[in-house]
């Protein structure tokens, strides 16, 4: 069963902008702070699959969460949550290689995305 599908990568930066006040540089910092982070968690779900390390990739999706959750990427955030089920709560490591795979693709695509994001004129 091919329980992944296409992830949105429709980035919200509306809780950002509030957040941030406004203030251009801010904002920036903010946006520079969650490339960094996803492109961390990326790193760490390559180097889990490689090495078949299931305990990395579940706490590298479980600190992925809030930033991904702040920026309403619900359907990253379900993912990472998935992750976390079948590495760390219920185990099915056979399963893991296939969600993690999708998931690094559609990473590239988001932090792709992400770089473009100007703040608003």
């Amino acid at each position: 069963m091919n329980e992944t599908k296409q992830v949105r990568t429709d980035f919200n930066i509306t809780a950002l902008l509030e957040a941030t006040g406004g203030n251009e540089a801010f904002f920036q910092q903010m946006l520079n702070t969650f490339i960094e982070n996803a492109e961390n968690t990326y790193n760490g779900l390559k180097d889990g699959l490689q090495t078949k390390n299931w305990e990395l990739i579940g706490e590298k999706a479980h600190k992925a969460i809030p930033s991904f959750k702040y920026f309403a990427l619900n359907e990253f955030v379900n993912r990472f949550k998935l992750l976390e089920d079948i590495t760390i709560r219920t185990p099915e490591y056979q399963r893991v290689p296939g969600v993690v795979n999708d998931l690094l693709k559609e990473l590239e695509v988001l932090i792709s995305d992400v770089r473009e994001v100007k703040f608003p004129e």
